[in-house]
C-alpha cells in the first residue's frame, strides 16, 4: 500500500497562482490522493469570528457526490453556535465521534455509502479558518497520523491567509517578489532582505527553514517526520514559498504572514497571537508548530500574558496534544 503523502498537500497549499476556486479544487483532489481516500474530498474556507454564525467564504469538491456536499455544507437546521463551537475546537475529527453531529449527518453518510467523514480543521486567532473533509471508511487513525494532519491543515490555513494578503496588496498580475521581505536563491543564499529580515538572526532562520523544507521533500518515506520539518511559519513571522522568474530561475520568497490582531494595551503582538491561538483550542505544541517557535517560547509567552491580564485563562490548553 502506498504511503500517505501529506507533503504534497503542503506544496499545493503554497502555490499562489490562480483563483481561490481553482486552488481549493486542486487541494481537494490532492488531499484525497495523499490521504489514501477513494471517494474524493472537499476543501472549504470560512469565517467563524461571530459568536453565533459561520460564513462559508469558499468551497470546492473533487470526486464527492454533489448530494453529499450539499448535505454537509447546506444545513440551515444546524444551529450556528454549534458549528462555531465545533470549528473553534476540532482539529482532526471523525464525524462518528462527535455526538452532537453524528446523528445530524448519519443519513447522508449512509445514503452515499461513505462510512464516515474525517474533518481536518484549523482556525486562526481572528476566527478565520480552513477545513478539509474526506469520506473515510471508518478507519482507526493513530495519534501520529492525527497529529501530522493537524499540522497539514495549519499550513492550508496559513496559505489561505497569505493568498488573501497578497491579493489585497498586489492584485492578480503583479510581481509577488515585490512584496517579499526576503528573496533566497535555491541554494539558500539570501539575495535580498528588507525590514526585520535584514537582521543576521533572521537570515539564518530563513536559510535553516529552506534546508528543512528541502529535507521534508526528500524524505517522503516518513510522512510524520517530513511534516514536522516543514513548520507553519519561520520565526513567528514568515511563510517561505517557491517562486519562478520568467526565465525559469527558481527562488524562494519570504512573506510576512503572521496574524495581525487589534492591539491589546497590556500585551505585545506576539503574546496576543499566542494567546489567540490558545483561546481557539490550540495546544502549546500546535501553536509552536504553526508559528515556527519553540514550545518553551510559547509557554513563556502564555505565562506572561496570564500575568499581564491578571486573571485565569480557562481556555488555555497547555498540555500536549
Amino acid at each position: 500500500m502506498k504511503s500517505p503523502d501529506p507533503i504534497s498537500v503542503i506544496e499545493t497549499a503554497y502555490r499562489l497562482d490562480g483563483d481561490v476556486a481553482g486552488w481549493l479544487a486542486e487541494l481537494a483532489s490532492v488531499v484525497s490522493k495523499a490521504f489514501g481516500a477513494d471517494q474524493g474530498a472537499m476543501a472549504a474556507l470560512y469565517d467563524a469570528s461571530g459568536e453565533n454564525w459561520v460564513q462559508l467564504t469558499a468551497m470546492e469538491a473533487s470526486g464527492v457526490p454533489l448530494g453529499l456536499v450539499q448535505s454537509i455544507f447546506n444545513r440551515p437546521d444546524v444551529a450556528g453556535k454549534a458549528i462555531v463551537d465545533l470549528l473553534r475546537s476540532a482539529r482532526f475529527s471523525l464525524i462518528s465521534q462527535l455526538p452532537e453531529f453524528r446523528d445530524l449527518y448519519r443519513d447522508a453518510i449512509e445514503r452515499h455509502g461513505v462510512g464516515d467523514l474525517v474533518a481536518m480543521n484549523d482556525v486562526d486567532p481572528r476566527g478565520v479558518g480552513a477545513m478539509l473533509v474526506i469520506p473515510d471508511q471508518r478507519r482507526n487513525h493513530s495519534y501520529r497520523t492525527q497529529q501530522t494532519w493537524r499540522r497539514v491543515i495549519a499550513h492550508v490555513s496559513a496559505a489561505s491567509r497569505l493568498r488573501s494578503t497578497l491579493a489585497a496588496a498586489v492584485g492578480a498580475n503583479a510581481d509577488l517578489s515585490s512584496q517579499a521581505e526576503a528573496v533566497l536563491s535555491a541554494s539558500g543564499r539570501v539575495e535580498h532582505a528588507t525590514g526585520p529580515a535584514e537582521a543576521r538572526g533572521a537570515r539564518e532562520s530563513l536559510r535553516e527553514a529552506l534546508v528543512r523544507m528541502d529535507r521534508a521533500r526528500s524524505r517522503r518515506a516518513d510522512p510524520e517526520e517530513c511534516v514536522e520539518l516543514w513548520r507553519g511559519l519561520v520565526a513567528g513571522r514568515w511563510s517561505v514559498v517557491e517562486h519562478f522568474e520568467s526565465d525559469g530561475k527558481r527562488y524562494y520568497l519570504a512573506h510576512k504572514n503572521d496574524v495581525e490582531l487589534a492591539a491589546h494595551r497590556a500585551l505585545t503582538p506576539r503574546e496576543e497571537q499566542v494567546l489567540g491561538y490558545a483561546e481557539r483550542g490550540h495546544s502549546n505544541k500546535l501553536i509552536a508548530y504553526s508559528l515556527g517557535l519553540s514550545i518553551s517560547t510559547v509557554s513563556t509567552l502564555l505565562s506572561k500574558a496570564r500575568r499581564k491580564l491578571g486573571k485565569s485563562l480557562e481556555l488555555l490548553r497547555t498540555e500536549d496534544e
